[in-house]
């Protein structure tokens, strides 16, 4: 019996993976033009308005407007704006209070979302998940529209009486229990 000459197996080519850098890019800018580095730092009324404009109509935070929308200034330049403007922070604040109204709103909406998946026998069932995701959005934005506008959307209910107020009531709660004591002696 000759023995088979055994091969050495030969181990897999390992290619080295080596971090690409990207290649740099080379912005071309004539003398005549500048580059635009986003919306002006400078404020203006017109600019102030605008932006107010835009978060009265949009249900989305402010800082993620300030990310998305190309009009917005970056989140820390519109609060030194705020800062520094009292004007524009009271418009602001107004903004903000159309804006927890359209958050109350948009309650409804959220809360009639249905996502619905099939099981294995094939009926037909609320995803769980997505239910507790649409009651966190729901809690926050009621929690929101509370803060910005308590006496609307808020929980607790407050009782406001004037000093003359009470003194009326003071007087006709003893003029009651004068008629109440005359009965009780008419009556033994």
């Amino acid at each position: 019996m000759t023995e088979a000459k055994k091969k050495p197996l030969k181990k897999p080519a390992v290619k080295k993976l080596s971090p690409k850098k990207p290649a740099a890019k080379k912005i071309l800018v004539k003398k005549t033009e500048k580059l635009k580095s986003g919306p002006p730092s400078k404020f203006t009324e017109k600019m102030g308005e605008r932006i107010c404009e835009i978060i009265a109509t949009h249900d989305i935070g402010t800082q993620t407007l300030c990310e998305t929308n190309p009009d917005m200034p970056p989140y820390t330049t519109l609060n030194q704006w705020r800062y520094r403007n009292p004007d524009f922070n009271e418009q602001f604040r107004a903004a903000k209070m159309f804006q927890a109204d359209l958050l109350a709103d948009s309650l409804d909406n959220v809360a009639n979302e249905k996502m619905y998946y099939f099981d294995s026998d094939g009926n037909k069932r609320v995803e769980t998940g997505f239910t507790n995701d649409k009651r966190l959005r729901i809690d926050t934005r009621k929690w929101i529209a509370a803060k910005l506008l308590p006496k609307t959307y808020g929980d607790k209910v407050e009782i406001q009486n004037t000093k003359d107020e009470n003194e009326s009531m003071k007087k006709e709660l003893q003029n009651l229990r004068k008629q109440l004591q005359e009965q009780n002696e008419s009556e033994y």
